[in-house]
């Protein structure tokens, strides 16, 4: 089986939780200028539209009391490798995606937890415990389906499952094929 892990607004949830007068603010991780671009968005700053990957000028319009944030790439590949470590103690078959992101197979898991959901709940849970910050995961027999489970809940720090129980996935339940990495007409 893999997990699927996502860290919540990875950097954005960096930056609030490293500085106590960011908590509950909306946090943009950008330089500000016209030729930046967003790294990452609190959940405060998405209720305003703003999203990663967008043009930082865009931000300030659409979330002008946001607080801007140069991005500190040492720091949250610090706390990225304290994420892998947690990993580390599930299993060693680790596919990391992004300082944020990685699937893992939890198949046969180093803790002998008896399901892949249990796997992925109990790392959640140590993520929040001993980082003080969130994650998000998705559960299935591959990485395509993990993928989903995941998007399926990815509003904040959710879990989803799919297929653990050997039931037949209900296809049907996704609304659009093209939503899914690999699917949309720019592959």
């Amino acid at each position: 089986m893999i997990v699927h892990v996502d860290m919540d607004a990875f950097f954005a949830s960096v930056e609030q939780r490293d500085c106590p007068d960011l908590r509950g603010k909306p946090v943009v991780v950008a330089w500000r200028g016209k030729r930046s671009v967003v790294c990452a968005a609190s959940f405060e700053a998405r209720r305003f539209g703003v999203h990663s990957a967008m043009a930082a000028t865009l931000a300030e319009r659409l979330c002008p009391e946001a607080a801007f944030v140069p991005p500190d790439f040492t720091r949250y590949r610090a706390v990225s490798q304290a994420v892998r470590e947690i990993f580390l103690r599930h299993t060693d078959l680790i596919e990391p995606l992004s300082l944020d992101e990685a699937y893992l197979d939890v198949t046969v898991n180093k803790t002998g937890v008896a399901t892949a959901t249990k796997v992925a709940s109990l790392i959640r849970q140590q993520i929040r415990e001993e980082l003080n910050l969130t994650a998000s995961a998705g559960v299935a027999p591959n990485k395509f389906l993990a993928k989903i489970a995941k998007k399926k809940v990815a509003k904040l720090s959710c879990f989803a499952h799919l297929l653990e129980s050997k039931k037949k996935c209900n296809y049907n339940s996704i609304k659009s094929i093209r939503s899914n990495a690999g699917c949309s007409p720019q592959y």
